[in-house]
């Protein structure tokens, strides 16, 4: 028996809740519970709901999706958030991936490739370990890094919105160094996108947000 996908969408505008829910429940293998039109409301209708996946606008209001996910995700650690978002950029991936959410995709994403995403994201083996970053004690290690220095530097800088032309400024190294780099990482972390790179050094703990020159953990031989 296929397991049915329980979704809530938080969104401001009732058209475009109407239109990801009618996409959405085409598939019979997803179920709509609930709709939210701002960050306090989808934060309380997943307390009320559990749904298995929220999709959360990225601006709602005073709270936005990135509050809802981090919240949402504080109280139902099962709860898979994906945020749309006006821009998706891989800083705002990794911010997302920070606060908690399993995903960060533009609003402009096709709606067959929003329904397979969510699909994904449920099918998820286990919560994002970057739910568990913030509240890491200090006593808490990361694990060894197979990155280099200057690769934990260009996956921060990625982090941060830089493009390659930018980092490669940055560090002072040509683009080209910057793309081997990328490359590297790429091939080391198993991943196919820089954005994945990001989370996967979030989730791990090799880099932080917010800091130019975060704490570095030891890179692995």
């Amino acid at each position: 028996m296929t397991r049915r996908i329980t979704v809530l969408i938080a969104d401001e505008q009732p058209l475009f809740r109407r239109g990801v829910r009618w996409s959405l429940e085409r598939s019979p293998d997803v179920t709509v519970v609930g709709e939210a039109t701002d960050g306090p409301a989808a934060i309380a209708a997943i307390d009320r709901h559990a749904p298995l996946v929220a999709i959360v606008q990225g601006e709602l209001g005073q709270v936005s999706g990135l509050d809802v996910a981090r919240e949402a995700t504080r109280r139902r650690p099962s709860v898979r958030v994906i945020i749309l978002a006006n821009e998706a950029d891989d800083g705002a991936a990794a911010r997302a991936a920070a606060a908690g959410a399993s995903a960060l995709v533009a609003k402009s994403i096709d709606p067959d490739d929003l329904t397979e995403l969510v699909r994904r994201v449920a099918s998820a083996n286990a919560p994002l370990a970057a739910r568990g970053l913030a509240s890491a004690g200090p006593e808490e290690r990361a694990p060894a890094s197979p990155l280099n220095e200057r690769e934990l530097r260009v996956v921060d800088l990625i982090a941060q919105g830089q493009s390659n032309r930018e980092i490669a400024g940055s560090i002072g190294v040509s683009e080209q160094t910057v793309k081997n780099a990328v490359s590297s990482v790429l091939r080391k972390l198993a991943v196919t996108d820089r954005t994945q790179a990001v989370i996967a050094a979030l989730r791990a703990g090799w880099i932080t947000l917010g800091d130019d020159a975060p704490e570095r953990r030891p890179a692995g031989r």
